[in-house]
C-alpha cells in the first residue's frame, strides 16, 4: 500500500539510479573475469550471447517498466 501512495518519482529515481550503479559495477567485472579465462574466440561468443539476452528480457521488462 505504501507503494500505491507514494509519487511515482519517489520511488522511480532511486530504482533507476541503483540499476544503472549495479549494472556500471557489474559489467567490468564480469568482462574481466572474462578475459581471464576464455580464449578469444570464446570470449566473443560469451559476451555476444550475453547481449542477446539481455537485448531479449529487455523486450519484455522494457513495456513493463517504461
Amino acid at each position: 500500500m505504501a507503494m500505491v501512495q507514494t509519487p511515482t518519482g519517489v520511488i522511480l529515481v532511486p530504482a533507476l539510479v541503483g540499476l544503472n550503479l549495479v549494472k556500471g559495477l557489474a559489467v567490468p567485472l564480469i568482462q574481466t573475469g572474462l578475459n581471464h579465462r576464455l580464449t578469444s574466440d570464446k570470449r566473443a561468443s560469451c559476451l555476444s550471447m550475453s547481449k542477446m539476452a539481455v537485448n531479449f528480457l529487455g523486450i519484455f521488462l522494457g513495456p513493463l517498466f517504461g
